[in-house]
């Protein structure tokens, strides 16, 4: 892996922290679904390298989600966004059937890198990007719930005016 601190690439600059790594294991985190060049445009830090699920695996993630009761979901949280495996994948598996992804990363650094692999993935109108705590945001107890027992986005909402792209709706 070679450290990237601010380099320029093409005409993008890479966040401090930003790793490179082989095209092999650009393929193995995002899969076929990108081109070598957009996969080469996604960015990930040393822990994001090891942490983040895998192209194979989150797509086996997502169907198995969209096989549980009450699928198609309108709405998933990914409470763990790191740099996007999981949130891609289901982002990419929503997108078809009108939903969205609330894609939530604790670490501003991860949070940058998971905005820019929303968007070189093309998932801006279906994935919101939400820097913070999960457990702190998505888990509110006195918000009602509604007749497939989800918990309600206010606070989300509010906060995801950091989504990528569009003010949130």
């Amino acid at each position: 892996m070679k450290r990237q601190g601010d380099e320029e690439e093409g005409s993008r600059k890479r966040p401090k922290g930003a790793v490179e790594v082989s095209e092999g294991k650009l393929f193995q985190l995002w899969g076929k679904g990108y081109t070598k060049e957009e996969r080469a445009a996604m960015q990930l830090d040393e822990t994001a390298v090891y942490s983040v699920t895998d192209a194979r695996t989150a797509d086996r993630i997502t169907t198995h989600m969209l096989a549980l009761e009450g699928a198609p979901f309108r709405l998933v949280a990914d409470g763990c966004g790191c740099v996007g495996g999981n949130s891609l994948s289901f982002g990419r598996a929503l997108a078809k059937q009108g939903g969205r992804v609330m894609a939530i990363e604790l670490d501003p650094i991860r949070f940058a890198m998971l905005e820019n692999n929303v968007r070189v993935s093309g998932l801006v109108e279906t994935v919101t990007c939400v820097c913070g705590d999960s457990a702190q945001l998505v888990l509110d107890p006195t918000a009602p719930r509604d007749a497939g027992a989800q918990r309600a986005w206010t606070a989300l909402r509010s906060l995801s005016r950091s989504a990528v792209g569009r003010e949130a709706s």
